[in-house]
């Protein structure tokens, strides 16, 4: 009995998909924490085949907040942070609150099925992505200026295949004392290189690995009471980051280990839900 080379392909990117009993290959992952003085801190870890999400706060009874929520999401290859931290000084001395989203991840891995025939150049696939974000803090102490608001976003997205690497890298960071505002706002292509010029006598599959990774951190210092310091402190980030489209050369196609990547457009980025406003306003 004879089978077709597109045959065999197939059943072993069957295969391939099942993996071994336990195998890994592709999945989402978050962590929290946030924490008010003289309060219990709140912490959250997920981690799920295709979406993990959640929500966590603490607050303390002298004004203090603490806020952090993330999703990741396979499906539309895309990450979500918030994250708020705000304090009072004026109600107590020592009043501060922190929190942070760390090791929010996916990582998938994709086989990209390449049809026999000559290859005059390197067959490359590009993978868009985007990042969209906003960081605020708010009350430096004066004149001291030692304790200030102050956070930071830290985004990395990564292809990689035996024949090359592809990484974009972007962090953004404010304090009060200082840079009070900016935006987390890219759009950037990674072009990665999946199989070298020549012939190919049969279909091959040639693997990518993906991940993709968010941190969102942020502090509301207090200022040792008010009226000799700020009298209020606030943080708030928000970043909504991925890929958000595959560009592959025509008669090549492609399929995940997890079965979703990018299979569900990228969603709109949810309004920031923090105290900001309120903040700002008051």
């Amino acid at each position: 009995m004879r089978c077709s080379h597109s045959l065999i392909l197939g059943m072993g990117l069957a295969l391939w998909l099942a993996g071994p009993a336990g195998a890994a290959l592709s999945g989402t992952s978050g962590q929290a924490g946030a924490g008010a003085a003289h309060a219990s801190t709140a912490s959250s870890q997920r981690i799920d085949p295709v979406f993990a999400v959640d929500s966590i706060q603490s607050d303390n009874s002298f004004g203090a907040v603490g806020t952090a929520s993330y999703a990741a999401s396979l499906a539309s290859a895309s990450l979500h942070t918030e994250v708020g931290a705000t304090a009072d000084p004026a109600s107590s001395y020592f009043n501060s609150a922190g929190a942070q989203v760390e090791a929010l991840a996916f990582y998938d891995r994709l086989a990209f099925v390449l049809p026999a025939g000559h290859y005059a150049e390197p067959v490359v696939v590009r993978l868009r992505g985007f990042s969209l974000g906003s960081l605020y803090s708010l009350g430096c102490t004066s004149p001291q200026g030692n304790n200030c608001a102050n956070g930071y976003h830290t985004l990395n997205l990564h292809a990689g295949s035996a024949q090359g690497q592809a990484d974009f890298s972007l962090r953004r960071d404010v304090d009060a004392g200082g840079l009070a505002a900016t935006d987390f706002n890219a759009h950037f292509a990674l072009d990665l290189p999946i199989q070298a010029a020549g012939t190919l006598a049969e279909a091959t599959i040639a693997f990518v690995s993906v991940t993709g990774s968010l941190i969102t951190k942020g502090t509301a210092i207090g200022t040792y009471g008010y009226p000799g310091g700020a009298d209020r402190t606030m943080f708030a980030g928000d970043a909504f980051a991925g890929f958000n489209a595959i560009e592959v050369p025509a008669g090549v196609g492609w399929t995940s280990a997890s079965g979703v990547f990018l299979s569900q457009p990228v969603p709109e980025p949810a309004p920031t839900a923090l105290l900001l406003s309120d903040w700002m306003l008051s």
